[in-house]
C-alpha cells in the first residue's frame, strides 16, 4: 500500500493479493492444528489436578505438564512424579509419586512405608495415615504409587501395582 501511494507506476505483484493471504490462511491452519495435536499425542500433555489425593504438593485444579516420552526407553525411578491411566477406568489419568519398582519388596507399618526391610524418607508435605499392608513384592513391568495425602489417596494400595505399559510419563513442570 505504502508503494501505491508512492508511485503511480507501482504494479502489485500477484502474490501480493488479499485472496493469496487468505488461501495460505487456509492452508496452515490444517498444518498447525496437525502440529498441535502431534505434539500431545507423542511429547507433552497438559492435565489438570482433580481430587485432593496429592494434597498439599498439588492443589485441585492446578496444571501439571507431563513428558511422554521419558519412559520409551528406560523405566521410571524411585520418587519420580508419573502420570499413569487408572486401570480400573482408562479414562481417568491419575499423577502419583513412584515409591517400589519391579523386584522390591514394600511393607507399610502404622503408616511408615518400608521398601527392602528399610524405612524410606518421605519428601516433605506427605500427610500419613496409619495404615498397614503386608509384605508384597513388586511383580517385573509394575511399579508402586502412593498419593501424597495417603488418608485421601486412591493408589496402589487400592488398584495394585500399576502396570508400566498405562505409564502416560514422567510430570516435569507444574503450574
Amino acid at each position: 500500500r505504502m508503494a501505491l501511494a508512492s508511485r503511480e507506476d507501482y504494479r502489485l505483484k500477484d502474490y501480493n493479493r488479499p485472496s493469496v493471504y487468505i488461501a495460505l490462511a487456509f492452508l496452515t491452519l490444517p498444518l498447525l492444528t496437525g502440529l498441535a495435536f502431534s505434539v500431545r499425542e507423542n511429547f507433552l500433555h497438559i492435565f489438570a489436578m482433580t481430587g485432593s489425593s496429592m494434597s498439599p504438593t498439588f492443589d485441585e485444579g492446578d496444571r501439571i505438564f507431563v513428558r511422554k516420552d521419558c519412559y520409551r526407553d528406560r523405566e521410571p525411578e524411585r520418587n519420580d512424579l508419573v502420570a499413569f491411566l487408572n486401570p480400573a477406568d482408562r479414562r481417568q489419568t491419575w499423577v502419583k509419586p513412584v515409591i517400589a519398582l519391579p523386584g522390591d519388596t514394600l511393607e507399610i507399618k502404622e503408616g511408615v512405608v518400608h521398601v527392602n526391610g528399610a524405612a524410606i524418607k518421605e519428601v516433605g508435605g506427605v500427610q500419613l495415615d496409619n495404615a498397614n499392608l503386608p509384605p508384597i513384592t513388586i511383580p517385573d513391568h509394575h511399579c508402586y504409587v502412593l498419593g501424597d495425602n495417603r488418608a485421601n489417596s486412591k493408589d496402589s494400595r487400592h488398584i495394585g501395582p500399576v502396570p508400566m505399559i498405562a505409564l502416560v510419563g514422567k510430570a516435569v513442570f507444574t503450574k
